[in-house]
């Protein structure tokens, strides 16, 4: 109404300004075609709000009665498991109307996602018996990403396992969002074997991605990462850092050899992650290969790499060790001293010898390293 009201004034407005200039017969002819065409937008207007307000309540009618219907025949399941759901004629006849199928699924996603034991499982039944895949089939062909976003949940929350060539081919799409709800769904129905879908990457995996691959893979039991030579070999980093990361919580001896690959990485973020792998796989000469690479890493890196030294069993060279506790960086000479003091027996007073002109800062390190290290 506000629109057309204001459409409507426009054209007077203009109209009184050509009054001087037009004749009687045409200005009487602007006139008529005037109100005829805000009568047309009012009739428009007050159309579409009918429309919508009817729309709303066949929506609201058809939420109510197939929400307790729902909740009817699952109050059944709960207390006699063996009860077989009856789907009404009225229903599967309502339900050839696409915006109730619609409603449908989401009252059916509410069940899967919140209720627990046979009424889940009965949810999933319910989507199969009423046809509703179609459903979601038709988003997953849509141009509009969103809606595409929404199949793909539907899908694994549906525990569709027969789509997941659909979902694979979604995991590298060029949308973000579309690739990272695939990505999530492929793992969240096949845990580790859904994990060749890396292989193909070519778009960067988020920060947020590898969170969310790392956090579903807790949900499932540990099987062989026989691909992992070809993710931290990728020219994809952030399939390389995903690769570590998985290799550290899942430590894998027989990719030793492709780990350390990755502390020549120009990427010092991969390196960092290498780094820290070697906490968790190591042999006997892991160190020494740690020694070497410090050099030539940022300080966060250096920091790691002093850490990592702290917590394997072979002990570092005293070379390097001894030398850092000259460094400016205050933690990295801290991080120094305590694996001298831990890996060395006279350790402490291999500190105590090497001089350093500040009086104050040594004495505050040894007091920390007797309190905190030799004791």
């Amino acid at each position: 109404m506000i629109l057309a009201q204001s459409i409507l004034g426009i054209v007077i407005f203009i109209t009184q300004l050509l009054k001087i200039s037009l004749s009687k017969e045409l200005m009487q002819t602007i006139t008529l075609i005037t109100i005829c065409a805000g009568l047309v937008i009012i009739l428009v207007t007050v159309g579409f709000a009918v429309f919508r307000r009817i729309y709303k309540r066949i929506q609201t009618q058809f939420e109510a009665h197939f929400r307790k219907w729902v909740a009817e025949e699952f109050t059944l399941l709960a207390k006699s498991p063996k009860h077989i759901v009856t789907i009404p004629l009225e229903l599967k006849a309502a339900l050839k109307n696409s915006i109730k199928r619609n409603i449908a699924v989401e009252e059916l996603l509410v069940c899967k996602k919140y209720l627990k034991g046979v009424a889940m499982q009965a949810a999933v039944n319910l989507y199969e018996e009423l046809d509703l895949r179609k459903v979601t089939n038709k988003k997953l062909k849509s141009g509009i990403w969103s809606r595409v976003v929404t199949g793909i949940q539907e899908i694994y929350i549906f525990d569709q396992y027969d789509a997941m060539e659909q979902l694979y081919r979604f995991a590298d799409n060029s949308n973000p969002f579309i690739r990272a709800e695939a990505q999530f769904g492929v793992v969240n129905l096949q845990g580790f074997d859904a994990l060749r879908f890396l292989k193909n990457v070519q778009n960067q995996l988020s920060t947020w991605d590898q969170i969310n691959i790392l956090e579903q893979l807790k949900l499932f039991t540990p099987k062989p990462l026989d691909e992992m030579p070809i993710w931290i070999s990728s020219t994809n980093d952030s399939v390389v850092l995903l690769g570590l990361k998985i290799l550290f919580e899942y430590p894998d001896g027989r990719f030793y050899t492709n780990m350390i690959a990755c502390l020549d990485h120009s990427n010092p973020l991969i390196r960092y992650h290498a780094i820290r792998c070697c906490e968790k796989i190591n042999v006997f000469d892991t160190n020494e290969k740690l020694e070497n690479q410090y050099s030539n890493e940022t300080i966060e890196n250096q920091l790691l790499l002093l850490d990592v030294l702290m917590l394997l069993p072979e002990i570092p060279g005293a070379k390097l060790l001894v030398s850092l506790l000259k460094e400016p960086n205050e933690l990295i000479r801290l991080k120094a001293a305590e694996n001298i003091a831990k890996h060395y027996d006279k350790g402490l007073l291999l500190v105590e010898s090497v001089e350093d002109n500040n009086k104050e800062r040594k004495a505050q390190l040894i007091k920390h390293l007797q309190t905190e290290i030799c004791l």
